[in-house]
């Protein structure tokens, strides 16, 4: 009886030693796998992505400073360069971006590891519209411009302590769920022809009070309604007439867009003086349909 005992306790602390042994690894292997952040397609989402992107970098962390980065590459980066920015724009900067792929190493630059080494700072996100007009001397009009499909995306820089100096921090564009990063070196590729219509930039308010005649966009009839922004953001260039000698879509609706380009071609300034003598200058329009 006693010896049928001991046997009974043998096999019932093997079984329990064999079933610690076999949940351990499972946890081990469910407490290692890497949760998936999922960043939300807005300046905060991304300001939330940089935040943890730095947070990595600053503590060292390889292992998630690496998944992070991956996660900013571009996939099928050729297609998606030509069917953004178009045949002509899109193979040289395609061009460029690779070679910076290639000659760049696999993490953040030197750039991104020196705002890290800093005790505070500030990361302001732009939509890139927003950043069109805020930071005119950017590439951002540019960029917005030359654009052939709708594409969210993003101006980033971190201020440093005390707001003492601004470090840009590159274009991010919302593909396949993520922010995918464009160092701004990129987009010194685009053609000379476009570089070169850099004007003198005018505030939307200067350009008001220069406004001499201005006709309300008509409403397009059947125009949807329901959950678009009645308002529209205009690049406009002005030339030394007073006359409005092109206005380009930054932001909105494409119908209400088209609207508001025929109305404001009608529109009459003031030239705009510079040293003496009217110049071409640029400037933003914002127009607001009465939905």
């Amino acid at each position: 009886m006693a010896q049928r005992l001991r046997i009974a306790l043998f096999f019932f602390a093997l079984c329990v030693t064999s079933g610690r042994g076999q949940s351990a690894p499972g946890g081990t292997s469910q407490s290692a796998t890497p949760q998936t952040v999922a960043y939300a397609d807005s300046p905060k989402g991304l300001q939330d992505f940089l935040e943890n992107l730095f947070a990595a970098i600053k503590t060292n962390d390889k292992p998630r400073t690496d998944s992070l980065w991956q996660s900013t590459l571009l996939p099928e980066h050729a297609a998606w360069f030509a069917r953004v920015f178009g045949d002509k724009q899109g193979p040289a900067l395609e061009t460029t971006y690779a070679r910076q792929l290639a000659n760049a190493s696999s993490g953040p630059g030197k750039t991104y590891a020196f705002v890290a080494s800093l005790d505070t700072v500030k990361f302001v996100v732009l939509p890139l519209a927003q950043a069109a007009v805020n930071r005119p001397d950017s590439w951002a009009k540019l960029i917005l411009l030359s654009m052939k499909a709708p594409v969210s995306a993003y101006r980033a820089e971190a201020i440093g302590p005390a707001g003492a100096a601004s470090y840009m921090l590159g274009y991010f564009f919302y593909v396949g769920g993520a922010f995918r990063w464009i160092d701004e070196g990129v987009f010194s590729a685009m053609s000379a022809t476009k570089i070169s219509t850099r004007l003198p930039y005018i505030s939307s308010l200067e350009a008001q009070m220069l406004l001499l005649q201005s006709t309300p966009p008509v409403t397009p009839p059947l125009v949807r309604k329901e959950g678009i922004s009645n308002t529209v953001m205009l690049d406009v260039i002005i030339d030394v007439l007073g006359q409005v000698r092109s206005a380009s879509i930054l932001s909105g609706d494409l119908v209400l867009g088209n609207a508001a380009r025929a109305a404001v071609l009608m529109w009459r300034y003031r030239p705009y003086i510079q040293n003496g003598r009217p110049v071409d200058v640029e400037t933003t329009v914002t127009v607001t349909f009465p939905l």
